[in-house]
């Protein structure tokens, strides 16, 4: 085992079975990575413990299962007792990239444990994080938020997340109640579609590529302090191959014929989401032009969508965003568990929606 992360490791062991002792639950609980038979046992915890939906099977393949250009084995982790299935969680994977090297990560996601099994929940993310070096966290239940500082998670930097209609009318026919505020609504959702204007400025110019053809400069790379995600064609082609997305395709945003940036779309219903793009640093002119070239594409490009989103951790980014007609939504703080001592001088992470299942939900 890599000795920076044995001190961590033990800590957490001396949690867990302190849990353990003060509950009286010295009960034989076995845990490992999850098998596709036990979907249906998966599906009805989730439920059962955090109110999730069953999903189509397809999907929990792909999430859970399906090879992973950077997790090629299950990423579902189960604890038993007998045949009962009292706690899950999953790795949605992510390859940082920092002063360190490059380290493995995840985002936890698909957590839940039953209420009568204390410490299993601590128990099977031990499990989940046993073969990374950091876990990631970002919104989630009020109970998730408050339980993370106890097993160690730390706010770092802010991600936000940004908004606009591409119909005037639908979408606040769909997501408003349906009373005497509506007609104020649809008007400020039609200002919004009209003002600013949908148009490149001169000189910048989109167009659509295969994510094998993005040029490889254009990924991110880290700076000064700050790690980021590793990007590469495999990745983003894995992420529009999944079994929810509608619709997805990859940009190359020029300004003279030189390539400034890349973005990628996917459709999740009647939403496009702009769930990727590069490289690090965008100043505030390319991230305006960069939030105008998306939703000149999503319109053209998917006819039904109704709106889209983004999601960013860089402030010049998300200022452009909102100069090429961009609302700000929610702001969330991101929660980190460094697992390796090597992350321990990074104060902060760039993501972007394709770091955790908020993309696909």
């Amino acid at each position: 085992m890599d000795g920076a992360r044995e001190p961590v490791l033990a800590a957490l062991e001396n949690i867990d079975g302190c849990l353990l002792k003060y509950y009286g639950c010295q009960m034989s609980l076995i845990g490992g990575p999850s098998f596709p038979a036990q979907r249906d046992d998966i599906a009805r915890l989730l439920t059962n413990a955090i109110g999730i939906a069953a999903e189509s099977e397809a999907f929990q393949r792909w999430k859970y299962w399906d090879s992973h250009p950077l997790f090629p084995n299950s990423r579902s982790y189960v604890l038993l007792e007998g045949e009962i299935m009292v706690a899950h969680g999953c790795c949605w994977p992510i390859r940082l990239q920092g002063s360190f090297g490059e380290l493995s990560a995840m985002h936890l996601i698909d957590w839940a444990a039953k209420r009568n099994f204390p410490g299993a929940g601590m128990r099977v993310l031990r499990l989940c994080q046993q073969d990374v070096d950091a876990v990631f966290s970002i919104g989630g239940s009020e109970m998730t938020r408050r339980i993370l500082p106890v097993f160690g998670f730390k706010s770092y930097n802010s991600i936000y997340f940004l908004y606009r209609p591409l119909r005037p009318i639908s979408p606040a026919l769909r997501n408003s109640p349906r009373d005497w505020k509506m007609p104020a609504r649809i008007v400020r959702n039609l200002g919004r579609y009209i003002f600013p204007r949908v148009s490149l400025p001169p000189g910048w110019s989109v167009s659509r590529t295969e994510p094998h053809k993005i040029p490889e400069f254009l990924f991110p790379r880290p700076l000064a302090d700050e790690a980021v995600s590793k990007r590469n064609a495999e990745l983003l082609t894995h992420m529009m191959n999944c079994p929810v997305v509608q619709d997805a395709n990859c940009y190359v945003l020029r300004q003279r014929n030189v390539a400034k940036a890349y973005f990628c779309l996917i459709i999740i219903r009647d939403q496009a989401r702009l769930v990727d793009f590069g490289p690090t640093g965008l100043d505030e002119q390319t991230a305006t032009a960069l939030g105008l070239a998306a939703q000149n594409v999503a319109r053209s490009d998917f006819k039904r969508v109704l709106d889209i989103c983004v999601a960013t951790t860089e402030q010049p980014v998300r200022e452009g965003l909102v100069r090429s007609g961009f609302r700000m939504g929610t702001e969330e703080r991101i929660k980190v568990f460094k697992v390796n001592s090597a992350l321990q001088e990074t104060a902060r992470f760039r993501l972007t929606l394709l770091d955790w299942d908020a993309a696909v939900l």
